[in-house]
C-alpha cells in the first residue's frame, strides 16, 4: 500500500489520475536528463482507460479489494487480490490513438497535488 491511502478503492482512484505515478527521474546516454523520457510520466493507465472507453474496449483493473471496469466505475471485492490483474481489450481499428488522448489529458504537474509515494 502506499503512504496516504486508505483503500484499495481510492489506490485505484488515484492510479488512474493523470501525473499521479511515474515519479522516476531517467537519463540519456552520458548521464544527462532526458526531457522526453519524463514528459509522459504518471499518465499510462489514464490514456490505456481512454484508449478502451473512446474506442469501445474494456479495461479492467483488481487491485487488492477494489476492481475498476472501465464500462462500470470502480466496486469492492469480497475476497482480496495480492497484487495487481490486468485485462485490457481494444478493437483492431482503432478510431482514437494514443497520441490525441495524450495531447488532450497531458496537463502541467501541479504543485502540492496528490502522488503517490513509493515505499
Amino acid at each position: 500500500m502506499y503512504r496516504g491511502l486508505t483503500d484499495d478503492a481510492e489506490a485505484l482512484r488515484i492510479a488512474l489520475t493523470p501525473n499521479v505515478t511515474g515519479v522516476y527521474r531517467h537519463h540519456a546516454a552520458g548521464g544527462r536528463p532526458d526531457p522526453q523520457a519524463s514528459e509522459n510520466q504518471g499518465i499510462g493507465l489514464s490514456v490505456v482507460n481512454s484508449l478502451a472507453r473512446r474506442n469501445g474496449g474494456r479495461l479492467i483493473l483488481w487491485s487488492g479489494r477494489a476492481i475498476y471496469d472501465s464500462k462500470q466505475g470502480i466496486a469492492p471485492m469480497p475476497v482480496a487480490w495480492p497484487g495487481t490483474v490486468v485485462f485490457l481489450r481494444l478493437p483492431t481499428r482503432l478510431q482514437v490513438f494514443h497520441r490525441e488522448i495524450v495531447d488532450e489529458i497531458h496537463v502541467p504537474r501541479a504543485s502540492g497535488g496528490k502522488r503517490l509515494i513509493f515505499e
